[in-house]
């Protein structure tokens, strides 16, 4: 694997407004949702609320602050790259379909599975303890020797894995020919 020509793919791919775009809303998203589902009680009482929507709308804006406040730098740091990570797997991913209409499942499992474990192991540790609860897996956290970081680390592995591995597939001899270029 060419490093240099591997970053020069994932680059060009980016220069493309929609794919930028697509990466930027992919990682707003990711950083949402990690920080929405620590505080699903509230966000459900607060939706159920007889207030106005406005007032509704600026409490959930509001609890994006609290990604920054409610985090130790290293989770925040971690949480960030997570979601930068995950937007450019998105947007890697549709490229690659959009030019060859194939789905590598091995591949795209990868980055759905770093994208997932990412999300859930968003937040301090015990926080993150209480997104894992909901999947029986509370209890393991405890056993890790940083308490949930590994998580975080493991999603950061996958997501670069996957991200490479797109940017290094080759186009199939059926569409180099479909396009005019010779092998």
């Amino acid at each position: 694997m060419n490093l240099k020509k591997t970053i020069t793919t994932i680059v060009n791919v980016l220069k493309d407004p929609a794919y930028s775009f697509l990466a930027i809303i992919t990682a707003l998203l990711m950083m949402a949702i990690s920080t929405y589902l620590l505080n699903i009680p509230l966000i459900i009482s607060t939706i159920a609320a007889s207030w106005d929507w406005t007032a509704k709308i600026v409490l959930l804006f509001k609890l994006l602050g609290g990604a920054i406040t409610n985090n130790t730098p290293s989770t925040l740091v971690l949480q960030l790259l997570t979601s930068f990570l995950g937007g450019i797997n998105l947007a890697l991913a549709i490229h690659h379909w959009r030019e060859q209409r194939t789905v590598n499942i091995t591949k795209n499992s990868a980055s759905v599975t770093g994208m997932s474990v990412g999300i859930l192991a968003a937040g301090c540790s015990s926080c993150g303890i209480s997104i894992l609860a909901l999947l029986g897996l509370a209890g393991v956290i405890t056993f890790l020797p940083f308490k949930g970081l590994e998580l975080s680390i493991l999603s950061i592995v996958l997501l670069t894995i996957s991200m490479l591995w797109m940017a290094n597939q080759k186009p199939t001899c059926a569409l180099v020919e479909k396009k005019g270029v010779k092998p």
